[in-house]
């Protein structure tokens, strides 16, 4: 799979603690094949088990790259932060390659260590060159270079970032190299149509919020992983169109992120999936109060009643699981083993 678990270590034990068990890091290989769980569940799994953390020569590693990696970027911000502008354009661009290349380079040397430490590294260095990819973009279609226009600039540079991070995703299918590809494949859409000079800003935000909602919808089944990752970026992503077109139907964009954040949270009753009940209630927490000042204005009643249902809410929420506790296991679900001792 080239992922985390093809490199955890499983010689055994050694001078800084046991290795993960051989038969459990096999089964989760399985698992996570076959998917039953995901890549994030499987290194949870693995970590939960006695022996099955990281050592500390592989933690050690990890906080020496990060902490080298950050006195790098001091160095290099004060050699040059303030001297940038007196460079030429051919010295910007070959610096900004050459930092994004040994970025690109260093995570792909940890990649090949073992341990779920040096996977994180690989995720963190290559994430930044992945920034380094977009700095590039600009700055050679910028006007210091080829000066192409702003809108095709935008594109083009979206474009090819968003081609090298399907490209690192795939090699490394951190949670990390996820995000970037979510959030700029939904950028792709809107700035080609800006290059036909539309003006109509809801067109702009039902563009990313059908992006988002996409995202949603393939997060159910995963087919890239990790889901949950996938769910909440998307989910990020079809709020920020709803938002957008709030920019011109004020009403219509919070109602369309309401109901969409009250459909995640029905949604959870029947999937038990935790991150579609978090991702829906952050969503309604965010949006529900603003709807309700744009629609109701300054009456108090409304404002009461929302109060009022809220309470009722909560408290058949905390009956619930009160309810759920003292049973010691869900309608259909799994006997909590717990309770039956």
């Amino acid at each position: 799979m080239g992922t985390t678990l093809e490199r955890v270590d499983l010689r055994g034990a050694g001078t800084d603690g046991p290795g993960p068990n051989r038969r459990l890091v096999d089964a989760t290989r399985r698992w996570v094949s076959a998917g039953i769980i995901d890549e994030a569940q499987a290194e949870a799994i693995l970590a939960a088990e006695p022996g099955a953390g990281p050592s500390r020569s592989a933690l050690l590693a990890e906080v020496l790259a990060y902490l080298g990696s950050a006195l790098v970027v001091a160095a290099v911000a004060v050699l040059v932060g303030d001297r940038w502008s007196e460079f030429s354009s051919l010295l910007q661009v070959l610096l900004v390659a050459g930092a994004t290349a040994a970025g690109l380079g260093a995570g792909a040397l940890a990649r090949g260590r073992p341990g779920d430490a040096f996977a994180r590294v690989t995720s963190v260095l290559w994430l930044a060159s992945l920034g380094g990819v977009a700095g590039l973009g600009a700055l050679v279609l910028g006007e210091r270079n080829l000066d192409v226009p702003g809108d095709v600039a935008a594109l083009v540079t979206v474009v090819v970032t968003l081609a090298v991070g399907v490209a690192l995703y795939a090699l490394h299918r951190g949670a990390l190299q996820l995000v970037p590809v979510v959030g700029l494949s939904a950028a792709v859409a809107p700035l080609a149509l800006q290059l036909t000079g539309t003006e109509y800003q809801p067109a702009y935000g039902t563009l990313v919020l059908a992006a988002g909602a996409a995202w949603l919808a393939q997060s159910f089944r995963p087919v890239l992983r990790p889901g949950p990752v996938g769910f909440v970026a998307g989910g990020v992503v079809a709020y920020t169109g709803c938002m957008i077109v709030a920019d011109e139907w004020v009403t219509f964009g919070l109602a369309l992120a309401v109901v969409g954040a009250l459909g995640l949270v029905l949604v959870s009753l029947r999937t038990r999936e935790l991150v579609h009940l978090f991702v829906g209630a952050v969503g309604l927490f965010i949006t529900l109060p603003r709807f309700a000042v744009e629609v109701f204005g300054e009456s108090v009643g409304a404002p009461l009643a929302l109060l009022a249902v809220g309470v009722v809410v909560i408290a058949v929420a905390v009956l619930t699981g009160r309810l759920h506790r003292r049973s010691g296991r869900s309608d259909d679900g799994p006997v909590d083993l717990r309770a039956a001792r």
